[in-house]
């Protein structure tokens, strides 16, 4: 479908009625719509898919009618809001396409919902009139599940890659309409099957040999397929191993077991300072609990000292004491009742005794008592308190050093880890395993696929000769048979064309890919883009390393994703136009420069649709694309009703 002019009226900020009218095919197919930030480029996308599809590319939840119309509207007046496509299809017949949403304003807020019309007119020419199935006209030239391949978002292009790659396949298959000819394939084994169904009324033996043999080719088909895929996936997980473990190696030694080694000495650290603070408080408390034995030890040292002499002195224990001796004297008897007179011979001695002994005789018991106490107390005095005290200081010692030197270990290690981040290193690590699991799981289903291949080639073989004995000795074939032979001859034929066609797309996909790629980036360090079956898109670096297609930056992404794109949109099986909004937002400027030599070359057979900044539409990009240029729009914005209305100038 060619796109001729689009009619806009009232839809969101443009009031109009608007219209452009778009480039053809040919040596000025490039239409370019040029505007600021917010003055309707997207909406004119949203517009286009809207009419197509009644649903916005880029949806919002506020009305789609015009809010300045809206404010000038009386109550109960109608606000048409319409959007017309003109286009002429395949067949070179006019196609005029018109949505319209007629709303009637109820109140100063609101409208009610709206009157919806969708009409499609065909005109050859000769004949001018409406389609009765809309849906199916749309669905069958522009489908829907097309919309991502001819109505781009450049700003949302760079996530194109980030999509299901089962989905990109099909969408590719749909594209170029392989997926009617897998109908024709389909249909054929079906009917095929219906006939052997039938066949095993009149023949059962040979109808159930048919059955066999068609499921074993079915089989031996898949496992093959299945071979090649999980081969490719081998040799893809073994490329991406080596790009991860280059990562690893630029960083030095295995940082992942300069990391584990950081654990470790870290635990090794604080086990060591928990050692330490046990160790202070072991000798504090035993400091505390032998204090006062500690600090009076040499006063009970003394103690006995004195004691041991006042022993030696024979004053303790003692025979008899001084009060004792007083009082003898004092009342001058002894204690038998002899008489003791002042000057008797008894008497002097008496008083020679009292003079000789100590008046410590008199507190002699209380000093026994006090040295038996002090000998008690020193007898809880901790052995060796000098050697363990000792030894304590020392273990002190030895744990702050060895403390000291763990750290230090820990700061060696981290300058060796300076700048890598932990997480990162573990990314890659589990990426390494993931894709290490992968390859094992790849290795066990190819065993499988062996052993069930070389089960099944000679049991297939040996069903073919079987079913050659039991046509020959069938004699002339019945029709029903010969719908049988007819059915796998178009199958198989059938069949074998689609693996050509998907090979042959596979193979210009990727090389169309690489080439506007290499053409429009300025880096060579990448040798090719590799698109393998089921389109899982990867770069292959010259020193031959693989990078997935979401790794590189943003810039070199949305390059490769406008390489695919128009690549894929070439080879098309649907005419269809390229629509691109903000194409070079996140390009270089050496990018820019190579777009505009190179998208003319590789979209010259297609219609191109670019809305572009005044910033993306200037310098060498502007004045290579412009001898290509067929119409030119410049979209402004004006206020009315406190609202902005653009028009197309």
């Amino acid at each position: 479908m060619i796109f001729k002019s689009i009619h806009l009226e009232n839809f969101r900020n443009y009031k109009g009625p608007e219209e452009l009218s778009f480039a053809d095919t040919g040596d000025k197919n490039i239409t370019i719509i040029q505007g600021n930030n917010d003055t309707g480029k997207t909406t004119m996308m949203n517009a286009i898919t809207w009419c197509l599809y009644n649903k916005e590319k880029n949806s919002r939840d506020s009305p789609i009618y015009n809010r300045s119309v809206f404010n000038d509207t009386e109550i109960n007046e109608e606000i048409p809001v319409k959007v017309k496509i003109k286009m002429e299809d395949s067949q070179g017949r006019d196609v005029e396409i018109s949505r319209v949403n007629k709303y009637f304003k109820i109140s100063k807020d609101e409208c009610s919902l709206p009157d919806k019309d969708f009409r499609i007119i065909l005109d050859d020419g000769e004949n001018c009139s409406p389609v009765t199935y809309t849906e199916n006209f749309i669905n069958t030239h522009l489908p829907k599940s097309l919309e991502d391949y001819f109505l781009f978002d450049g700003e949302l292009l760079t996530q194109f890659f980030e999509k299901d790659n089962g989905n990109i396949k099909k969408d590719v298959f749909r594209l170029s309409q392989l997926n009617l000819l897998d109908n024709v394939i389909k249909h054929i084994y079906q009917r095929k099957k219906e006939y052997i169904n039938e066949k095993e009324k009149t023949d059962p033996k040979y109808a159930n040999l048919l059955d066999e043999i068609d499921e074993l080719e079915k089989s031996i088909n898949k496992d093959k397929k299945d071979l090649v895929n999980e081969k490719e996936s081998i040799k893809k997980n073994k490329d991406y191993i080596k790009v991860l473990k280059e990562q690893l190696n630029s960083y030095g030694d295995d940082p992942l077991k300069l990391f584990e080694e950081k654990d470790r000495l870290k635990k090794e650290l604080k086990n060591l300072e928990n050692k330490e603070k046990s160790s202070i408080l072991t000798h504090k408390q035993f400091l505390i609990n032998n204090f006062i034995l500690i600090y009076g030890y040499s006063a009970l040292i003394d103690i006995e000292k004195r004691g041991n002499d006042l022993r030696e002195k024979g004053f303790i224990p003692s025979n008899y004491k001084k009060a004792f001796l007083e009082y003898l004297l004092d009342q001058n008897k002894c204690i038998c009742g002899t008489e003791l007179p002042i000057g008797s011979k008894e008497y002097n001695e008496i008083e020679k005794l009292c003079e000789r002994t100590s008046e410590i005789t008199d507190i002699s018991d209380k000093i026994n008592e006090l040295l038996g106490r002090a000998k008690s107390f020193r007898s809880h005095y901790p052995q060796k308190f000098v050697e363990i005290d000792d030894k304590k200081e020392n273990e002190q010692i030895n744990l702050e050093d060895n403390i000291e030197n763990k750290k230090r270990e820990i700061d060696e290690v981290q300058l060796k880890l300076e700048g890598i981040e932990q997480n990162d290193v573990q990314k890659i690590n589990s990426s390494i395993t993931h894709y290490e699991d992968l390859i094992n799981q790849s290795n066990r289903t190819i065993g499988n696929i062996e052993t069930n291949l070389e089960r099944d080639e000679p049991n297939l073989k040996q069903l073919v000769k079987d079913k050659k004995i039991a046509e020959s000795q069938m004699g002339i074939m019945e029709t029903i048979d010969k719908k049988i032979k007819f059915c796998e001859k178009v199958y198989k034929s059938s069949q074998s064309l689609y693996d050509e066609l998907v090979q042959s797309i596979h193979e210009n996909l990727q090389s169309l890919t690489t080439e506007e790629f290499n053409n429009y980036h300025w880096k060579d360090s990448y040798k090719k883009i590799d698109i393998d079956q089921d389109f899982n898109v990867t770069f292959i670096k010259k020193d031959g390393t693989r990078i997935p297609a979401t790794d590189p930056s943003a810039g070199t992404q949305l390059t490769l994703a406008l390489s695919f794109i128009t690549a894929l949109n070439s080879l098309a099986g649907f005419e269809l136009p390229i629509f691109i909004d903000t194409p070079l937002g996140r390009l270089d400027n050496d990018i820019r420069e190579n777009l505009g030599k190179f998208l003319p070359q590789y979209t010259q057979d297609k219609q191109v649709i670019l809305l572009v900044t005044g910033n993306e539409y200037s310098s060498e990009f502007k004045n290579y694309i412009s001898p290509y240029v067929g119409e030119s729009y410049k979209l402004e914005v004006n206020s009315e009703s406190g609202k902005d209305i653009t028009k197309v100038i």
